[in-house]
Parts: structure tokens; sequence; C-alpha cells
């Protein structure tokens, strides 16, 4: 496998770390893989819940260069705070090595998991009760609004039907029997009672029950009698009334002897009668009970297919659980000193699959409880109506919330601009160079431009003897070409014994005429010579006096450092003078 591949690989490992997590910004196409895993290094920093100090740590997409070096420098010292076991350099971030940056984000995470497990009650509780100080629900909100006068209502009818005594007792009731007493209590606050209405039954039951009444009545209007008003002025009638109520209650506990008589009449009648009425009763209970064994039958029939449903997805559960068992033997039958941490591994992303599952089975029934409860409040503000109170109050919240969005979508719109400003004024600030940065830049172009002036007299110098070296080359070719005519000139003319006048006068005119050339051609050069001899001397005499020029201006530096020297200590003692 080449490197490349490995980071690849160790980049896929990462990401699905980051995006278990919970750091979803992975999952954007558009972030490159230096924004998405440098990204989740600030996250986990930041939801680890240590003590280093993170606040630092600005994360910042699309970042230039030198955003990317401050970046990793203060992930790098938050990670030395924060004790992390495996080491971590700037190059390792800023160049993107995935492999190096698996461990401490692996290790981060951890540390997020647990943070989470610990505080995430803690922090669901707190942005509950942060919800309820400043929000409520709509059901919350009906709920107070009815309250008040509820409760106002609720205080009026204590207020207003608050037991009033009416009656004293004239005689001390302690020696009565504990029942007299507190009939005579509830007499003295206006409450009566009295013996209900019997339903049909037999006739010994009747005369008792009016034997009873009677007896009772005769009680009560001994009581009364005991009683007096709390005014010391008798009993009034209108009082009587208030308490007894209506006097045909009374009336009906006189005639219950007349009724009597009539129903010993009519005995047989109501035997027969009570037993039609038992019959058709327990015919009824009869068809009910068949019923309710029906129904019985039907659920029992029902729980049994349960049953029977639960007892075979209990066996395939024992089955898969014997088979898992069995596998989970082999792999650890399999497990090597070598293999021990890769299997230690597997088994935590085991258990984090397994909490995952939990999650999202607890996920699912809480999304539809909240489903069923929104839809059942949905559903009585549309039975409500359109003109009800909550139809009216979710119509304004929601045109305001309309608003607010409105005004939310300006205000991000203004904010995206000001970043894109910014982001704008600081890359046109990153290409300004600092004062730093130009006495850089400043101090190689000095030592660029002495090493172009150096290798520029350096190739001028080559140039020069180059150009000597051919003229000197060219000369010495002429000299041989000389050298050669004048040799065949002088075979040509004494080969023989006695060369002739003409011939000899012949070769001196050509020795002369090349003399004259040779000469005419020493006369150019030395002419040269001279030129270049004068333009030497030019310069010389323009160098020394440059030399000159740059001696007086050192001097008058030095002179000029002095003078500042003597003005500053006369301005001392000036100063020191105009203090004391």
């Amino acid at each position: 496998m080449s490197e490349q591949e490995e980071q690849l690989e160790a980049y896929q490992k990462i990401e699905s770390l980051l995006l278990a997590a919970g750091f979803f910004r992975v999952r954007i196409a558009a972030l490159s893989k230096f924004d998405k895993v440098v990204g989740g290094l600030a996250w986990a920093i930041a939801n680890c819940g240590t003590s280093a100090d993170v606040n630092d740590v600005v994360f910042v997409e699309n970042s230039s260069l030198r955003q990317k070096v401050r970046i990793a420098d203060t992930i790098l010292r938050a990670l030395q705070k924060m004790k992390c076991p495996f080491p971590l350099a700037s190059q390792h971030i800023q160049g993107s090595n995935f492999i190096e940056l698996f461990k401490p984000i692996q290790w981060l995470v951890k540390k997020v998991l647990e943070n989470r497990s610990e505080t995430g009650d803690y922090m669901r509780r707190f942005a509950e009760s942060q919800f309820d100080k400043f929000n409520a629900l709509p059901e919350d909100v009906l709920r107070e609004r009815s309250l008040k006068p509820a409760s106002e209502y609720a205080k009026h009818v204590v207020e207003r039907y608050k037991p009033k005594r009416g009656y004293r007792p004239t005689i001390s009731l302690r020696e009565r029997p504990e029942d007299e007493q507190a009939t005579s209590v509830l007499l003295e606050f206006g409450h009566r009672y009295r013996l209900s209405k019997a339903s049909s039954g037999s006739a010994e039951e009747q005369e008792r029950l009016a034997r009873m009444a009677a007896e009772e009545a005769e009680r009560l209007n001994e009581m009364m009698s005991s009683l007096a008003q709390v005014s010391g002025k008798g009993i009034a009638s209108s009082i009587m009334g208030s308490m007894f109520g209506d006097t045909s209650d009374m009336e009906a506990v006189d005639d219950s002897a007349e009724r009597l008589a009539e129903l010993k009449r009519k005995q047989a009648e109501s035997r027969e009668a009570a037993f039609v009425n038992k019959r058709a009763a327990l015919m009824q209970r009869i068809a009910a009970l068949k019923a309710e064994a029906e129904a019985a039958a039907a659920e029992l029939a029902a729980a049994e297919e349960r049953n029977a449903e639960g007892a075979t997805r209990l066996q395939a559960k024992v089955e898969y659980n014997a088979n898992v068992v069995a596998e989970t033997q082999k792999l650890l039958d399999l497990e090597t000193p070598e293999n021990a941490h890769i299997v230690a591994q597997l088994r935590k992303l085991y258990s984090l699959v397994d909490n995952l599952e939990l999650q999202h089975t607890f996920f699912r029934s809480s999304c539809a409880a909240q489903k069923a409860e929104l839809e059942a409040t949905i559903a009585r503000i549309k039975a409500e109506g359109p003109n009800s109170a909550v139809a009216q109050r979710l119509a304004q919240l929601q045109s305001a919330e309309a608003a607010e969005q409105h005004k939310l979508d300006r205000l991000r719109a203004a904010y995206a601009k000001k970043i894109r400003d910014i982001a704008l004024v600081e890359r046109k600030i990153d290409e300004l160079p600092s004062r730093a940065e130009l006495n850089q830049y400043q101090r190689r172009f000095v030592e660029l431009y002495e090493l172009v002036a150096s290798k520029h007299i350096e190739t001028k110098r080559f140039y020069a003897t180059f150009n000597t070296l051919t003229s000197v080359h060219e000369y010495l070719d002429k000299e041989v070409e000389y050298v050669e005519s004048i040799a065949e000139s002088y075979r040509a003319v004494f080969k023989v014994k006695k060369p002739k006048s003409k011939a000899k006068a012949q070769f001196v005119a050509h020795v002369e005429e090349l003399a004259n050339s040779l000469g005419s051609i020493l006369e150019r050069a030395k002419d040269q010579a001279a030129n270049e001899k004068a333009n030497r001397d030019g310069l010389n005499a323009l160098y020394l006096k440059q030399v000159d020029i740059e001696r007086k201006y050192f001097q008058a530096v030095k002179a000029f450092e002095k003078e500042c020297g003597k003005n500053e200590l006369l301005m001392t003692q000036l100063v020191a003078e105009a203090e004391a």
C-alpha cells in the first residue's frame, strides 16, 4: 500500500470518528480535507470540558497560509495543555498528515464522549430550565391564563359559602352520645340530613325504614328545641327553612306510615314484581357475564397467540445468542498478543454501535411521543376553531416569527457581507509586506545586486580577456601569414644560385610593403591603447572624486552627530535649570 492510500484511509477513519462524535460539518462536500480535520480538532478541544484554556482556538474556513500556521500553533499549545499522550508537530497539521493526526483525534473524541456522558443530563436540565425561564409552551400559557380567574372564583366561592353558625345549644351535650353531638354541631351550622328513600323490597324492611324515619324526625325536633339562635331571639322560621329546606321533606317523613299501610296491602303484588325484576336482573347479569366470558376467551386466545409469537422470537433470540456466543468464542480463540489491540478496538466499536442503537431507539420513541403530543395539540387547536385564543395567539406568534425570520435573514446577509469585506481586507493586508519583510526583501535585493554586480564585473573581465586574447591570436595569425609570405617570396627569389636583380628588388619591395602595413597596424593599436588609458585615467579621477565626496559626507555626519549630542546635553541642562 502506497503512502497516499494510507493517508486516504487515515482520513476516512478520522471522518467517521468525527461524524460519530457529532461533528456533522464533515458531510459538507464543499469543505477541503484540511478544513474538515482541523475544524474537527478545534471542535473536539472546545467540547472536551477540560481546564485547558482553549478560548483562543478559533478556526476559520478557507484560511490563508498565515492563518493556517496560527491555527496549527494554537491547537498544538492546547493539546500540550491538555496533556495529550500522542506527540504532534505543527507541520503535521499544516501538511495534513492524517496518519499522525489519527491518534490525537481518536483521543480527543474519547474525551468528548466521556464529557458528554458526564454532563449530558446536566446540560439538558440546564437548557430546559433556561427555556422555562424565558419561554413557555402554549398549554402552559393557557393554564396560567385560566388559573388566575379560576383561583379568584374559588376564593370568592369559599368566602361566600364559608360555614356560619346560626344556633347555639341551650343544654350541655357532653354526656350525650357522639352521634347526637355530631348531629347537633351540624344543625348549629345549618347542615341537615335525612334517610334516603329505599327501593322496592320486603315489607319488614319498609316498616323498619319507616320506624327509623319517625324516630329520626322526633330526635331532630327534640334537638332543635334545645337549640337557640346566636342572636338569642329564638328560632326563626326563616332560619328553620334555611336549615331544613323545603317543608315537603318533613311531610314526606310524616306520610311514611300511610305509605307503609299501602305497601302492606300490595305485599303480594310487590313480591311478585320484585321476583320478576330480580329474575330479569339475573338474566341480564348472566348475559353480561357470558359476554365478559367471550371477551375474556378472545383475550386469552390473543394472549396465547402473543405468547406463542413471543416464544418463537425468544427461541430465535436464544439461537442467535448461542450463535453469537459460539462465534465470539471462535474469535476469542483466534485472539493473540499480536492482534489483541485490534480485538479491543473491535469490542469498543461494537459497544459504541450498541449504544448508538439504544440512543436511536430512545430517540425514535421520544420523537413518536412528541409527535403524538403535537398532533393532539394541533387537533385540539383545530377543534377549537380559528377564532379561539390559542389559534389567534398562534397566528400572532407565526407572524412575529416570520417578521423575526425576515429580520434574521437580513442580518445574516449583512453579517455575511461584513465577513466577506473583512476577508477581502485581510487578504489585502496579507498581501502588503510588513516592516520586517520589507527589510528582509531589501537585504535580499542588496545581496542579489552585489552578486549580480560581481558577476557582471567578472563577466566583463572575461570578455575583455577574451577580446584581448582574440586580438593577440589574430595578430599572431597575421604574423605567421607575413612570415610565411616572406619565406615563400624568399624561396622563390633565392632558389637559383644567382638571382636576378629585378627579382631581388621585387622581394625587397614586398618586404617593405609588409613592414609599412605592420607599422600602420601598430600605430592604430598604440592609438587605441592611448585612448583606453585616457579613459581609465578619467574614470580613476572620477572615482577619487567620489571617494573624496564620501569621506566629506561621513565627516559631516560625524560632526552632525556630535552637534546633536551637544544639543541634547544643553537641552538637558536647560530643563534641569528650569525645574530648579
